[in-house]
C-alpha cells in the first residue's frame, strides 16, 4: 500500500520521480546487511522515503564506542541486538513500511535463502569475508548490490550486479578487488573513523537505492565514487567488467567455497581461537597473560586475573617484564592485535611466545565480558 501521499508530497512534487517512483518505493524489498554507521543513517532515509519492505541483517550487539557514530542506538541500548533495535525504532518512523530483523551472521549457508527475498542488496559490513561472500551470492542471483566502505575520513561507494536492458550483469567487486589479492581491511575498530563519515556515506548509498528503485538519474553502474571528508573532495572512477575466474560459478560451490581464508588473509601472525582461549581460561595453566591493548573507554571488558590493559605504544617495553613464557594480544575485533603482535615480535626474545586472539574481544565466554 502507498500509504498517504500528504507524507510523501514533496518527493512527489520532483517531477522525474513522480507518482510513479513513489510507487516504486512502496513495491520495493530491500535488505540491508550490518546495522553499524552506514545502516543507521541510510535505514532511517528509506524508511521514512516510503520503501516498503526492510530486512535488517546483524548479529552483533550495541556497545558505547558505537554511539557517535550509529545514531539509531543509545545508552540503553548497550549489550542489546542491533538489528532488533534498529527494527523498533524505524517501526516509529514510518509505519507502512514491513520491517523485518535477523539477529545472524550472513554465511554460506544461509545467504542464498535471505537474500533470494529481497530486489536489493546493501552492503554495510565491514570485513572482507562478508564483502565476497555477499557481492558472489548477488551475482549469482543477479541482485544489484550498494556497496560502501569506510575508514578514518574516507569512504567508498559502488553498484555492483546490476542488469542492463540487454540482459548483460554489471561489474561486481571481484573487478575492483580480485580475490586472490585480497588484502585485511583496517575497518573502523582498527584505525577510527570520524563519526559524521558513515552518515554521509549512508546517505550516499540510500540515494543509489532510491535511484535504483525509482529509475531516476544515473546509478554508479562500473565506477566508484570516492569521498575525502578532509578535503571535501569526490571523485569517480570507471573500471572494466571482467568475469573473475575463482568465483563460484553456481549456488553449490558457493555453499562449499572458503571465505574464511579472508580471515588471516596475507598475514603470518601465530594466532589462538577462541576454542584455545577457553580451555587456558578454565583450565590449570597459569603460564599466560592476556593483553587488552584497546583504548580504556572500548567496551566491552574482560573480567579475569590474567587480564592486563597496555596500550600499543608501550607493549615493547611491558611485554619483557611480564613473568609467563605465553603472551595473547587481543583487541575489538582480532586485526589491531595482528599488527601488534608482529612488530613487537622483533623486541622480544624467543622465551616468550606472543600471540594474537582470533575475532578479538567477542571470542571470550559472555561470562567474562562487562559492558
Amino acid at each position: 500500500m502507498l500509504g498517504n501521499n500528504e507524507r510523501y508530497i514533496r518527493q512527489i512534487l520532483c517531477k522525474e520521480f513522480g507518482l510513479k517512483g513513489q510507487e516504486a518505493l512502496s513495491m520495493a524489498k530491500v535488505l540491508v546487511i550490518g546495522a553499524g554507521g552506514l545502516a543507521c543513517s541510510l535505514l532511517q532515509y528509506l524508511v521514512s522515503m516510503g520503501v516498503g519492505k526492510i530486512g535488517i541483517v546483524d548479529f552483533d550487539t550495541v556497545s558505547v564506542s558505537n554511539l557517535p557514530r550509529q545514531i539509531l542506538y543509545s545508552a540503553q541500548d548497550i549489550g542489546l541486538n542491533k538489528a532488533e533495535v534498529a527494527k523498533h525504532k524505524l517501526i516509529s518512523l514510518n509505519h507502512n513500511t514491513d520491517i523485518e530483523a535477523f539477529n545472524l551472521k550472513v554465511s554460506n549457508s544461509n545467504a542464498y535463502d535471505l537474500i533470494s527475498n529481497y530486489s536489493i542488496i546493501v552492503d554495510c559490513t565491514d570485513n572482507l569475508e562478508s564483502k565476497y561472500l555477499i557481492n558472489d551470492i548477488c551475482f549469482l542471483l543477479k541482485k544489484p548490490l550498494v556497496y560502501a566502505s569506510l575508514s578514518k575520513y574516507e569512504g567508498q561507494v559502488a553498484v555492483f550486479n546490476k542488469l542492463g536492458d540487454s540482459g548483460n550483469i554489471s561489474g561486481n567487486y571481484r573487478d575492483l578487488f580480485p580475490f586472490e589479492n585480497a588484502k585485511p581491511i583496517l575497518n573502523c575498530n582498527d584505525v577510527g573513523v570520524l563519526g559524521v563519515l558513515p552518515g554521509i556515506i549512508g546517505c550516499i548509498q540510500a540515494s543509489e537505492v532510491i535511484k535504483l528503485i525509482s529509475g531516476v538519474g544515473d546509478v554508479l553502474v562500473n565506477k566508484i565514487l570516492y569521498y575525502n571528508m578532509l578535503k571535501q573532495s569526490f571523485k569517480i572512477f570507471a573500471y572494466l567488467s571482467t568475469k573473475c575466474a575463482s568465483m563460484p560459478n553456481s549456488i553449490e560451490e558457493f555453499k562449499n567455497y572458503n571465505y574464511s581464508i579472508l580471515k588471516e588473509c596475507s598475514l603470518d601472525d601465530d594466532m589462538i581461537d577462541k576454542n584455545i582461549l577457553v580451555e587456558l581460561l578454565e583450565g590449570n595453566d597459569n603460564d599466560f597473560c592476556l593483553v587488552d591493548i584497546r583504548e580504556d573507554y572500548e567496551l566491552p571488558k574482560v573480567i579475569h586475573s590474567k587480564v592486563l590493559q597496555i596500550s600499543t605504544e608501550y607493549l615493547s617495553n611491558e611485554l619483557p617484564k611480564l613473568n609467563v613464557s605465553k603472551i595473547i594480544l587481543f583487541c575489538q575485533k582480532g586485526q589491531r592485535s595482528k599488527i601488534a603482535s608482529s612488530k613487537v615480535k622483533l623486541f622480544i626474545n624467543d622465551s616468550k611466545a606472543i600471540y594474537s586472539l582470533s575475532g578479538g574481544v567477542y571470542s571470550f565466554p559472555n561470562n567474562y565480558l562487562k559492558y
